[in-house]
């Protein structure tokens, strides 16, 4: 009786092993980067997915992704604004590298006239002065909204002497499958993950901000090395103000009255984003070693507004502990003013002279609740409050 028991027992640990061993063997692991088919340059935040599934990345600022999956697919998707979207097969249980280029879509504009000496993009930008009071969201007296914000932090260029810190020895093991499929990208490891949900309360009367948090999660090693970089993710990154402080710096925003003087804009495309029709205008340093962006922004027509910003600091700004910084943000249309409801925002940090860096990513989702654009009078305060 016992011999059978312990035979039972037997068939089913290698019953279980042999599911566990065809599960490992299933796992599916793409990496890759995603670059414009015309120019070559790598495309930052271009959409991701598993056709058939719900899984899919981001790529980072370097154009970069990976994807690691046990479900079942056999071709990915990348989507990006502009752009044609590109499926390419993949195989399924093996590591592989999947480099996509984009080709950008073929739109007919509408008839535009261009007079001689007249920049039609600049053309564009000055009603987009016209309307920044309308637009602003410091127009409105009130709103509250609820924000998801979802933060991470990766170490890269990984020095030995961190790897021999005492918060790292319960993790040792994790140091020897580092490695980077890609030449081009720094290797890094996964440090620190938290979600936070909470309310924001903004009132212009007398002006009072308040953030109550409903939910919270943290994993990750708390080290000291990685919190001191937590609070430089919360960048307050107003497009719709003259200047825009970053890391204590005072930056010119690209929709900046004084614009002209510090950039140069091209009108690049038009595209329907979100059912707005909208212009893409690029816009470029006039300038090295000042405190200025280089990107994209998609206005939307008629309203004249920022329906989608992407841009980073030139690399010769020269910050402090900053290699590089990329926001991407996208605004609706709310009570009149457009509000920020989509943000992500990619730093990398210089954590040592030696090189060893620190990736930081923030993505934000804001669910606008209410907004007031009126003079709020006390009793509607003391309800609100």
């Amino acid at each position: 009786m016992k011999f059978n028991y312990f035979l039972k027992r037997f068939w089913v640990l290698v019953f279980l092993l042999s599911a566990f061993g065809s599960l490992v063997a299933q796992t599916t692991i793409v990496t890759g980067k995603v670059f414009d088919a015309t120019t070559n340059e790598p495309m930052p935040f271009v959409n991701i997915l598993l056709l058939g599934t719900k899984v899919g990345a981001v790529t980072d600022f370097d154009g970069s992704y990976t994807i690691t999956t046990t479900v079942s697919a056999d071709s990915l998707r990348a989507q990006y604004i502009g752009y044609d979207i590109t499926v390419v097969p993949i195989k399924k249980g093996v590591k592989q590298i999947i480099n996509v280029p984009m080709s950008r879509n073929s739109v007919t504009m509408n008839e535009v006239i261009i007079y001689p000496g007249e920049n039609p993009a600049v053309t564009l930008l000055k009603k987009v002065w016209a309307h920044k009071p309308d637009n602003n969201k410091e127009k409105l007296n009130a709103y509250q909204y609820e924000s998801y914000n979802k933060l991470e932090f990766d170490l890269n260029n990984i020095s030995e002497e961190f790897q021999k810190r005492k918060v790292m020895k319960p993790v040792q093991f994790i140091f020897d499958g580092i490695d980077s499929t890609n030449p081009t990208e720094k290797p890094h490891l996964p440090m620190f993950f938290s979600e936070t949900v909470s309310d924001f309360y903004y009132r212009s009367d007398p002006k009072t901000k308040k953030e109550v948090i409903k939910g919270s999660k943290v994993s990750g090693i708390e080290d000291a090395s990685i919190s001191q970089f937590t609070g430089e993710m919360y960048q307050d990154v107003n497009i719709y103000e003259n200047n825009i402080i970053l890391f204590g710096k005072h930056f010119v925003s690209p929709i900046s009255n004084n614009g002209l003087l510090f950039y140069k804009y091209y009108l690049i495309d038009s595209v329907s984003i979100d059912g707005h029709w909208c212009y893409q205008i690029q816009f470029k340093p006039k300038r090295k070693q000042e405190l200025l962006f280089i990107g994209n922004m998609w206005i939307a027509d008629t309203a004249f507004a920022v329906k989608r910003l992407e841009m980073t600091i030139i690399e010769d700004a020269n910050i402090n502990y900053v290699n590089a910084f990329y926001v991407i943000q996208d605004y609706d249309n709310t009570s009149g003013a457009w509000m920020l409801t989509k943000e992500r925002v990619v730093a990398d940090f210089a954590l040592t002279k030696r090189q060893m860096g620190l990736y930081g990513r923030k993505t934000t989702s804001l669910e606008i609740s209410w907004s007031i654009n009126r003079k709020m009078t006390s009793s509607t305060r003391e309800r609100r409050t």
